[in-house]
């Protein structure tokens, strides 16, 4: 499956990959789980929060650093930190090749309609960086 055809599959569903907690049903980390396993094909990381995915992440992903002159490229996985989501970060995918220094597009679940799929756009703001599957490096 490839990037596009997850965005047309999931857009403005709920989808639950994982959860410990039934109180904690439909979050970022879902959606970004069924990418790495749907799309990516690599190991979901699950049982944590969004913004500590950086250190779960094994062989499979690099981590690289949000910088001012840091472009995304379509299907990076980004991160933000604890300044976000009451704590927890918030994580989604890079939905296309259209990212500026001020801006990207991503799909993320959870975000501006709470619970489910959206497109959005995103500033860096409180973004600490992306993960890369070692593949794409």
């Amino acid at each position: 499956m490839t990037t596009d055809q997850f965005v047309s599959k999931y857009l403005g569903k709920q989808v639950e990959y994982h959860s410990y907690n039934p109180n904690a049903l439909y979050q970022c980390t879902d959606l970004v789980n069924l990418y790495i396993k749907e799309v990516l094909n690599l190991t979901p990381i699950i049982g944590t929060n969004a913004k500590d995915f950086p250190s779960k992440i094994g062989d499979e992903f690099d981590f690289i650093k949000n910088t001012p002159d840091l472009i995304p490229k379509k299907g990076w996985i980004a991160i933000w930190n604890g300044r976000v989501g009451g704590g927890a970060g918030h994580i989604a995918v890079v939905r296309d090749n259209k990212a500026t220094t001020n801006s990207f597009n991503s799909i993320d679940q959870n975000w501006s309609k709470p619970l489910f799929v959206t497109l959005e756009t995103h500033n860096y703001n409180s973004v600490s960086g992306f993960l890369v599957p070692t593949t794409q490096n």
